[in-house]
């Protein structure tokens, strides 16, 4: 995200302006591996769809912690409740 002196980034459905940013929260290296922490500020309101990386407020996607828009979200999860229907399984 940009800071205050960059272009302003908006919501692109509803336009609203987007703050907040996801920041750099620790580091570990083990032999072969490092590890990233990453976490949102607080003021933080919008999310970057893992689909299509829209870039969308909160309050425009009905599941913002599954990292989707609502239309990735079908996508990646009505297959999956789809097959379980189809084979006779319960919700």
């Amino acid at each position: 995200m940009p800071n205050d002196k960059e272009i302003c980034q908006r919501c692109e459905k509803c336009k609203k302006k987007l703050v907040g940013d996801i920041e750099l929260a620790g580091m570990g290296c083990g032999s072969h591996r490092v590890v990233l922490l990453f976490r949102e500020t607080p003021d933080r309101n919008w999310i970057q769809c893992d689909g299509c990386n829209r870039l969308l407020c909160k309050n425009c996607c009905e599941k913002p912690k599954s990292g989707y828009c609502n239309s990735c979200f079908i996508k990646v999860h009505i297959p999956e409740r789809t097959e379980v229907f189809a084979k006779g399984g319960k919700r």
